[in-house]
């Protein structure tokens, strides 16, 4: 569910078959995996006129007419639909460039699939959302958003519920490298060899170097924090939050790491990591 590997396992040419599966479960066709293009996924637009643009984590083209938009979704926050929507909607709207004749328009289908790690409002595994007007009458028929909890789903294998084909594939971002697999490779066959594609995959450089720096990362943002909560009980006192990410933020300032990497493991902006040196530089003039 990270964004780094979750962009690589969907975009990566030795987990198409995989990719191939999921469409064909959302489709509801069979997938010629030829006619599958990635395109860009930065969206630059004055439908984000506060906003340089937005990226997506995925966004696929199947056979010029199926325009899939794939988020991976961690932690959900009030407004994390209505920016994601936003996304298809710009798809959708592009698709009526002005002084260009589109023979496939009206053959064309948006689809959003947020991959959700937490569950749905509604509890259900699988939500399926079309634009619906006052009477519950479906107004944009080739426009949906498909919102698939995998906590739920996970939840759901767990408790011995029968799955679908599209939920036990997602139910594999969870447990794909765990012993709770081998359950599932028992039912479906077929996902053996994706998971031997998976395994090949997370030994490339890119996802050592990649996994390996995060960890890096980690156990630095732990210490730092040890380090803190070791000198607030030496010096008796307790810090706000303000405080902590300060201290935090001198400290490897003090040790010459790039401040974008500061950013990265104190888990804050750049604008804020650059104000609070910006601070400390003043006060320490100032003393």
């Amino acid at each position: 569910m990270n964004d780094f590997s979750f962009k690589l396992l969907f975009g990566s040419i030795e987990t198409r078959e995989y990719v191939v599966k999921i469409l064909e479960n959302i489709l509801n066709i069979k997938i010629d995996p030829s006619k599958i293009e990635f395109l860009n996924t930065e969206l630059i637009t004055s439908t984000f006129s506060d906003e340089k643009g937005k990226i997506t984590d995925c966004y696929i083209l199947y056979d010029k007419k199926y325009h899939l938009i794939f988020e991976c979704n961690k932690t959900k926050s009030d407004d994390l639909y209505k920016l994601k929507a936003r996304y298809i909607f710009f798809a959708y709207n592009n698709s009526y460039k002005i002084g260009e004749i589109n023979k496939n328009r009206d053959e064309e289908v948006f689809i959003l699939v947020n991959i959700n790690d937490f569950a749905n409002e509604s509890g259900k595994n699988i939500e399926v959302h079309h634009l619906k007007s006052t009477d519950k009458n479906i107004l944009i028929k080739d426009l949906k958003i498909i919102n698939i909890s995998l906590e739920s789903i996970e939840k759901a294998w767990y408790n011995k519920t029968t799955l679908s084909k599209l939920e036990k594939l997602m139910l594999f971002l969870k447990i794909g490298n765990t012993n709770k697999a081998e359950e599932l490779l028992k039912e479906e066959k077929e996902l053996m060899s994706i998971r031997e594609q998976l395994e090949k995959m997370s030994l490339q450089d890119a996802f050592q170097a990649f996994f390996d720096k995060d960890e890096e990362d980690a156990r630095e943002l732990e210490g730092i924090k040890k380090s803190e909560r070791k000198s607030g009980v030496e010096e008796g006192k307790v810090l706000g939050r303000d405080e902590r990410e300060a201290e935090m933020v001198i400290s490897m300032y003090k040790d010459n790491i790039p401040l974008e990497r500061i950013a990265r493991i104190a888990k804050l902006k750049l604008s804020r990591v650059k104000e609070i040196i910006n601070q400390h530089s003043k006060s320490s003039i100032t003393a």
